[in-house]
């Protein structure tokens, strides 16, 4: 039920924290759609929890995504999560829904885009 075709695609970013040699946390970027990439399987060994692992986590994701030229992540997040992606500037968007039987919320955040224009004199 964890594994798909996305595990195996060269254009997902797979992100794994360790502890020393001990993986603690894991997640996955993909492409969504066009200019939108999803972030999933975002996962923290519970006794990693309130370490700021998982933000580092996401931040790295999210300088991926700015790499990739992305210009939005979007995400499921289970319901009791919610806040935690609020921290990080995610906003909620529609309803709650069952996956796997655990309440979750679509989220997403827009990306900042920085354009510099340089001329010569």
């Amino acid at each position: 039920m964890e594994y798909d075709d996305h595990d195996e695609s060269s254009s997902t970013a797979h992100i794994v924290a360790y502890n020393l040699d001990t993986p603690v946390g894991a997640a996955r970027l993909r492409e969504y759609s066009p200019e939108v990439g999803k972030a999933e399987r975002v996962a923290i060994l519970q006794e990693a929890r309130g370490l700021g692992i998982g933000a580092s986590m996401m931040n790295m994701m999210k300088k991926r995504a700015v790499k990739l030229r992305f210009h939005k992540i979007k995400l499921n997040a289970q319901l009791h999560a919610e806040p935690f992606y609020e921290r990080l500037g995610y906003v909620r968007r529609g309803d709650v829904f069952s996956e796997a039987d655990i309440e979750h919320i679509a989220m997403e955040k827009e990306l900042t885009r920085v354009q510099l224009f340089f001329s010569i004199a």
